[in-house]
């Protein structure tokens, strides 16, 4: 009976070992994630990724480097798969911060007699600031003009949004002008259904 009992234990850790070397033998270092990853970061510089988005680039050369160290030990093979893919998102968020960084921001059109021709609406404008500029028509009563002009994207006059790209109307008539002041100096109380 003790004869049956240890050739039953060696069994069943004979077992085991296979079980593990079968496993283990499976698991291939994550060559084809870091090379993903070294791609990553290289097309991240070549967006200029190192003076647009340094934190994210160093991120992922960390990631990078710590993936290639945990690759050389095959007990660590995936935690090194998991930090090589990370470190390729990463690279990729740094590419396209670099890329939209780096791209043309839209530049107001100027008339011929050197005044915009569009605005685009920064933070905390309204359209009585945007009219009231100097370039524009300097006088904030005549945002209706602007408002008649964009009302393909303005659906209420109170609300608009940055990024937002307006055209500047220049052939107002002096009677388009005078209707515009006097729609806005007597548009009555502020609603959010102005725009209707």
């Amino acid at each position: 009976m003790q004869v049956f009992k240890s050739s039953s234990l060696v069994t069943f850790l004979a077992l085991i070992v296979g079980i593990f070397l079968i496993a283990s033998g499976c698991t291939k270092p994550p060559t084809q994630e870091i090379a993903d990853a070294e791609a990553a970061i290289a097309a991240a510089r070549d967006a200029g990724a190192e003076e647009h988005a340094p934190d994210e680039l160093s991120s992922a050369e960390e990631l990078l480097a710590q993936a290639k160290s945990e690759a050389e030990d095959e007990a660590t093979y995936r935690e090194a798969r998991n930090h090589a893919f990370q470190s390729k998102e990463k690279a990729d968020l740094a590419r396209e911060m670099a890329l939209r960084a780096k791209a043309p921001k839209p530049v107001a059109a100027a008339a011929p007699g050197g005044l915009p021709t569009s605005h685009v609406v920064k933070r905390g404008e309204c359209l009585w600031r945007i009219s009231e500029y100097e370039e524009i028509y300097n006088d904030p009563f005549q945002w209706p003009l602007i408002y008649k002009e964009n009302r393909g994207q303005i659906k209420d006059p109170d609300l608009i949004y940055p990024e937002q790209n307006f055209d500047i109307p220049r052939d107002s008539t002096e009677s388009e002008v005078a209707e515009a002041v006097r729609e806005a100096k007597f548009r009555g109380p502020w609603s959010l259904t102005d725009g209707k």
